[in-house]
């Protein structure tokens, strides 16, 4: 018979061996297994995987176009370089739907991604202290698909290249305004104006996509109030961590996905016309 204690890798509580859960937190013990349990629990886990990501999918990017892209304004990069790391153009999101997903992590220029990588960071960090590191995968992938979902309803079949994780940067705003409105919080409509004010600017000097961050930021702000609301989220922990894996893998799948579609083909001829 097993007599030793257990030990809760979320938050280090000390349980008896016949425990399910945590007393202390109520996290489902050896859930996940002992590695999964730690790595979730490491401090800004999730913000540096998802950083992470992002910059390996642009390296990949680099490598396929011969040259580093600089910034969103210019030649930018080849078309078919962006079809293989999961850019969004013409009618490809309605024929590989996981471009939704895989778009998230595509970045176009070396400023696309060194600015979208710092407010990651920064807004990053702020989140998982609040919600966690699952929740935070779950609130960047659920708020960065949306974005896109929005950004084709609002260009139709026919989008222009896209990619990039600012709609779910504005998720993440979304989200700590959302979480302000429902504590009724008095700086919640300053903050907001504050927020419009900062897109509006962004839309007056930069070609960004304004559709994906309104619908990134509409989604983040619903999830605000969801997760402010969760009853008992120290139970739902285990539930949570699965569903930020099931997300990665999926965000890991649609980059392959992408590199390998045969649409590829199509937008090398798009360059060829365009050279």
């Amino acid at each position: 018979m097993n007599t030793r204690s257990r030990v809760c890798r979320s938050c280090g509580g000390l349980n008896g061996a016949r425990e399910q859960r945590c007393y202390r937190c109520g996290v489902a013990l050896g859930g996940l297994g002992p590695t999964l349990g730690a790595w979730f629990s490491r401090p800004a886990v999730a913000t540096q995987t998802l950083v992470a990501l992002c910059c390996v999918n642009f390296a990949f990017l680099v490598y396929i176009n011969g040259s580093m892209p600089l910034s969103l304004i210019g030649a930018g990069p080849r078309l078919s370089a962006m079809a293989q790391t999961g850019a969004i153009m013409l009618d490809f999101a309605s024929r590989e739907p996981w471009r939704l997903l895989a778009a998230v992590y595509g970045h176009l220029g070396v400023l696309h991604l060194g600015m979208n990588m710092l407010a990651l960071v920064q807004l990053g960090r702020a989140v998982e202290q609040q919600l966690g590191s699952a929740r935070l995968v779950v609130l960047f992938t659920v708020t960065g698909v949306l974005g896109f979902v929005a950004s084709g309803f609002w260009y139709g079949h026919l989008s222009p290249p896209t990619a990039g994780a600012s709609g779910a940067l504005f998720g993440l705003l979304g989200h700590q305004i959302g979480v302000l409105h429902a504590q009724n919080n008095p700086n919640t409509k300053s903050l907001l104006l504050q927020q419009l004010a900062y897109a509006l600017a962004m839309a007056l000097l930069l070609p960004v996509n304004n559709a994906a961050h309104f619908g990134g930021f509409a989604a983040g702000f619903g999830m605000g109030w969801l997760f402010f609301f969760e009853k008992r989220p120290a139970r739902l922990e285990s539930l949570a961590r699965a569903a930020a894996l099931v997300c990665l893998g999926l965000a890991v799948a649609s980059i392959v996905l992408s590199a390998r579609s045969p649409l590829v083909a199509e937008a090398r001829v798009y360059d060829a016309l365009r050279d």
